[in-house]
């Protein structure tokens, strides 16, 4: 049986929220990190101890609800 064509690319969502779950919480900032195949198959180390990060040729960040502050326990997990 032969495989199904593989992804060449995976994009990774992240969610900032002004606070925990509540009745008054609003998400704040929505990020987007694109992420070639090729970049978590075989990272690159710049020193041998280091720890391996993919590179990020596409990234998006828009920010929701700039002028709602954030509740303290948000702020201190973020």
């Amino acid at each position: 049986m032969s495989k199904g064509p593989q992804a060449e690319a995976f994009v990774f969502l992240d969610l900032e929220a002004t606070g925990l779950p509540s009745v008054d919480r609003k998400i704040a900032e929505i990020s987007l990190f694109a992420v070639h195949r090729s970049s978590l198959e075989s990272p690159k180390r710049d020193e041998p101890d280091a720890p391996v990060l993919p590179q990020v040729p596409d990234e998006l960040m828009l920010c929701m609800s700039p002028e709602r502050p954030f509740t303290a326990k948000a702020s201190e997990i973020t």
